[in-house]
């Protein structure tokens, strides 16, 4: 489960070292250690070095300039161009893998087929690359890059329809180890701001222009663990905040995810069989979602009352009637009471709106596919659902 120890944006810290290098592929020594090691992991993935400008330094510190990285990724052809890499206090480990003091990567390009990504710069602490045997072999993964912390600055993303998204920084830390793997960290993206308009998906355009929103500033944080050995994963918090417009807060745990099955799960592909032997080692353990309004509701009400020719007052009245209809399929007379008094609450007073999933002891996955599909109607029950509003 790479997304619980290989934070998303800092993916591309990934892609700046190991990532679309052709195995074989030859690559000039340049006689200095560190960049030869870092372009023998290279050399290990599944790509092809294109070009380097120029390598520079000696002893624990390296300057390269201008690498270009091409690869056909599920047949989409991608580039990668960083304009400088600075490597400092670097040094082989004795496993063989590439530690480095400090990472500075700068001038950073990748077109992932019609997607352009631009940052100016990704700055690492203690970052550990695995060695190319290891990524030869397959002891290690080409993701499984470690760094103690990286901070993304100036980061655009240029669609096909030529619009962008500007993000101000991104920063991801590693705060816990565990026989030198990272078990815990946090995240953030700061200041993402997306015009829908220019995202190339009418319907979208027209719902935000219909409900008055221009551009929106999007703020991301994050808080996850996952201790491969124990199998204990968690995300204690995903939130993600519009402004102006709502934030949601998610947060999650799961048991029994150990490298082991989650090799298990990979390995079972298309083989239903073999992935629902995989799931009963998965346990469900809890999942909260949270909705904080800060006007999409009200706008949204505005808008369909006066689509339909009422006011929102009115429309609230009828969805709020309409609810036990709605509900009636739980058969379940006390959860279908606890649901209409919270939505009834929370579309009178649109704060929040909490709903929690906790059974009373972690389930297994394959478990929960009997009764998904025989008797959906259960499910809540199974796993102790619950919603609350304006709490």
């Amino acid at each position: 489960m790479h997304s619980l120890r290989q934070f998303a944006l800092a993916g591309t810290v990934s892609l700046a070292f190991v990532a679309f290098a052709e195995p074989g592929a030859a690559f000039e020594k340049t006689n200095n250690a560190i960049a030869d090691a870092l372009f023998a992991s290279m050399e290990a993935g599944p790509g092809r070095i294109t070009s380097v400008g120029s390598v520079t330094g000696s002893g624990e510190s390296a300057t390269i300039s201008d690498l270009i990285v091409e690869a056909d990724v599920e047949g989409v052809k991608t580039v990668f161009r960083f304009g400088s890499i600075d490597l400092t206090g670097a040094s082989a480990m004795d496993s063989g893998r590439l530690k480095i003091g400090q990472s500075t990567v700068g001038d950073v390009s990748a077109r992932i087929g019609p997607v352009t990504v631009d940052i100016a710069s990704i700055v690492s602490s203690n970052l550990v690359i695995p060695s190319a045997d290891e990524l030869t072999s397959g002891k290690a993964s080409k993701t499984e890059i470690f760094y103690d912390r990286s901070d993304i600055s100036d980061i655009t993303v240029t669609l096909p329809t030529g619009g962008k998204i500007a993000i101000a920084s991104a920063t991801f830390s590693y705060d816990q180890f565990k026989n030198d793997r990272p078990t815990s960290g946090v995240g953030a993206i700061s200041n993402a701001v997306v015009d829908p308009s220019t995202l190339g998906v009418p319907q979208m355009k027209k719902m935000f222009s219909d409900l008055g929103y221009g551009p929106i500033t999007v703020n991301v944080t994050f808080s996850s663990s996952w201790d491969h050995e124990t199998g204990l994963a968690e995300v204690k918090s995903l939130k993600i905040a519009a402004t102006d417009v709502a934030t949601i807060d998610l947060g999650f745990k799961f048991l029994g995810l150990t490298d082991e099955v989650q090799n298990m799960l990979t390995s079972a592909g298309d083989d239903q069989a073999k992935a629902m032997q995989a799931l009963q080692n998965i346990q469900f353990s809890h999942l909260s979602l949270r909705l904080e309004n800060h006007s999409i509701v009200d706008r949204v009400l505005d808008f369909v009352s006066k689509r339909q020719g009422t006011s929102p007052d009115d429309l609230r009245k009828g969805a709020t009637a309409m609810l036990p209809v709605v509900l009636s399929s739980l058969k379940n007379p006390e959860l279908q009471a606890s649901i209409t008094t919270a939505v009834t609450t929370f579309l009178a007073e649109p704060k929040s709106l909490t709903a929690t999933a906790r059974p009373q002891a972690p389930i297994p996955f394959a478990q929960l596919m009997g009764p998904a599909m025989m008797a959906p109607h259960t499910l809540p029950v199974i796993l102790g659902f619950s919603i609350t509003a304006n709490q």
